[in-house]
């Protein structure tokens, strides 16, 4: 259930991104197909093996060059300015969203796995 939460946060935060930076060249549904592809992705990737291994520091960078490439390979029409705003904003919302799961997820699952 902790995972669900977590998911629904990333995926929040990704789409209103997404949503305010890319939504002028692409289509509402493509922006919502995009936040997800995003979201379990980034959390699968991002937020349970990078950060874990890696740290705090690294992986919202790691998220940030995830949602720039992804972006420029799904959508040729995505311009470079778009795809580095949307890594940016992505980036800073993730710095926030990875104290939430050091604290919610990473703890809690580690606690359930100890016991």
């Amino acid at each position: 259930m902790i995972h669900l939460k977590a998911l629904g946060i990333k995926f929040i935060s990704v789409f209103i991104a997404l949503f305010i930076t890319v939504n002028f060249a692409v289509t509402f549904y493509e922006t919502l197909l995009m936040s997800v592809l995003f979201t379990l992705i980034g959390y699968v990737l991002g937020d349970l093996i990078v950060l874990k291994y890696a740290g705090k520091f690294v992986a919202p960078i790691a998220d940030a060059a995830f949602v720039w490439v992804a972006g420029l390979l799904i959508y040729q029409s995505y311009t470079y300015l778009v795809s580095v705003l949307s890594a940016l904003i992505i980036a800073i919302v993730e710095w926030f969203f990875h104290d939430y799961v050091e604290r919610r997820v990473l703890e809690t699952t580690a606690g359930q796995g100890a016991g």
